[in-house]
């Protein structure tokens, strides 16, 4: 439909009009293309792309182009080329060129034209002229895009378009898809739902009745059996004795980091991990926990009242 719409002005005016049409229709949706390489006919949609000439200006310029290239031919009329020559020049003599927004770089002559600057009628001349009398047109870059094999198909200008968004081309996609209506379509479930990887924690029991019978209290673990158990979890062995290598058992950094994570979850003490590799043995490992309860009920036993007290210093 924008395509459409875009070649209004120029129906009736001859396939060659609609085609130059179509190209300045398509560099107004790939307006993020930082330089246009252009030849022949293309220089002057270029320059109408880059805001340097008129769009119907460019137009017709290109149509005067190619009749006077093919008019020049050998057993065509000679006389019809100056005439189109002549028509050409006028036209040019009567725009004013404007400062450029893209670099226009010329396949025929080589010479870019940057940001901000302008074009001449003198310098569009020699290169109508030049293909009049026999000079070939240049070849663009290699490996570029060349827009007016893009306009042969709906995927093929889909292609170009995809060619320069990947380059990072910032593509109208309004100008593209034309104004038309957005449907919306089912898209796949989110692969990274929210899922669960740790245990729930364990149900509270329910208080006893008035009058009802009681569990037995089991005793208190000391630390040294706690370091016991979490050994014989985390190393997969039967038994630890306290003079037992962390090392020998099996044991490693990554290993340790469990060590360290368990004893916080059931004595709710903090212990480094350097400080558990250094201890090594059960024994040792034992004993630093234990002395981490120490100062912790220390620190509890002389902790802030509600009065407001501050924590005294005491000899140690």
């Amino acid at each position: 439909p924008a395509l459409r719409a875009a070649l209004a002005p120029f129906r009736g005016t001859g396939s060659a009009a609609e085609w130059f049409g179509a190209a300045l229709w398509a560099l107004d949706a790939l307006a993020g293309v930082a330089t246009l390489v252009a030849a022949g006919a293309g220089e002057y949609l270029a320059l109408a792309a880059a805001g340097g000439l008129p769009a119907d200006v460019a137009v017709r310029c290109a149509l005067l182009h190619t009749e006077a290239v093919a008019a020049a031919e050998p057993g065509a009329d000679l006389s019809a080329c100056e005439r189109l020559l002549s028509a050409l020049e006028k036209e040019l003599a009567a725009v004013a060129f404007r400062p450029l927004t893209r670099q226009v770089r010329s396949a025929h002559s080589g010479e870019p034209l940057g940001v901000g600057e302008v074009s001449s009628a003198d310098r569009l001349l020699d290169m109508t002229r030049g293909e009049v009398l026999g000079a070939e047109p240049g070849e663009p870059p290699v490996g570029a895009p060349e827009l007016f094999a893009g306009l042969g198909s709906w995927g093929a200008w889909l292609s170009l378009v995809a060619h320069c968004w990947e380059r990072g081309v910032d593509v109208s996609w309004e100008i593209v898809h034309g104004p038309v209506g957005t449907r919306a379509a089912p898209l796949p479930s989110y692969p990274f739902d929210e899922v669960r990887h740790w245990a729930a924690a364990p149900p509270r029991p329910a208080a006893p009745a008035p009058g009802a019978a009681r569990p037995p209290v089991e005793p208190e673990l000391s630390p040294l059996e706690h370091l016991a158990a979490i050994w014989r979890e985390v190393l997969g062995v039967p038994e630890a004795r306290p003079d037992d290598s962390f090392f020998q058992l099996g044991g490693h950094s990554l290993l340790a980091s469990q060590v360290m994570a368990r004893i916080w979850e059931r004595l709710e003490i903090r212990v480094s991990l350097g400080d558990l590799l250094e201890a090594e043995t059960l024994g040792a490992m034992a004993r630093l926990v234990e002395e981490r309860q120490a100062a912790a009920r220390l620190f509890t036993a002389l902790a802030p009242t509600e009065t407001g007290e501050r924590i005294g210093t005491i000899e140690l």
